[in-house]
């Protein structure tokens, strides 16, 4: 997936929150949130990352909801969430409604850059803003791209990501 460039400075830090977990939660918190609002069936953890099957976010409905963690300060923190729905590649006109439908709701809320992937889909970057001295950051993308399945079969993936704030040098 080619997502925007994201820096994130102190302040967002401490704002962004997704699905009502803030950037730095602590993972166990975090797993018990989503076990609350989406239920003890829907969410898996494996492989340092948290996962929520069939879950939704602002009203929209997720096939795959990936929580993502990073070690910071001795501890897996929630450092950025991957939201995907299949679509069939006889279904790309619906992909591309529901990433518009999509759109239209994050514009309300961000402010949006587009460009297009490497797939030659339109994609938006949202949450987009200038730091004193760190240029643009983005807080997410949201994006339709061509990939496998688990199965070996080709789909288009409608994708919203939030990138995280934290990077591998935060806990040197």
């Amino acid at each position: 997936m080619m997502l925007c460039s994201a820096v994130f400075g102190f302040a967002q830090r401490s704002e962004t929150a997704v699905c009502g977990i803030k950037m730095g939660t602590e993972k166990s918190v975090a797993k018990k949130m989503l076990q609350e609002r989406f239920g003890y069936a829907s969410v898996s953890d494996d492989a340092g990352d948290i996962f929520v099957f069939n879950g939704s976010a602002g009203g929209i409905k997720h096939k795959f909801m990936t929580f993502q963690f990073v070690w910071i300060d001795g501890s897996a923190r929630f450092n950025g969430a991957i939201f995907s729905t299949p679509f069939e590649l006889s279904e790309q006109k619906e992909a591309i409604k529901n990433r518009e439908y999509l759109k239209s709701l994050y514009e309300q809320k961000y402010i949006l850059r587009e460009y297009k992937n490497d797939d030659g889909f339109k994609c938006y970057c949202f949450g987009e803003s200038i730091l004193d001295g760190l240029g643009i950051v983005n807080l997410g993308v949201i994006e339709i791209h061509k990939a496998k399945g688990n199965d070996g079969k080709s789909r288009l993936y409608l994708d919203v990501a939030y990138f995280g704030s934290y990077d591998e040098t935060d806990d040197i």
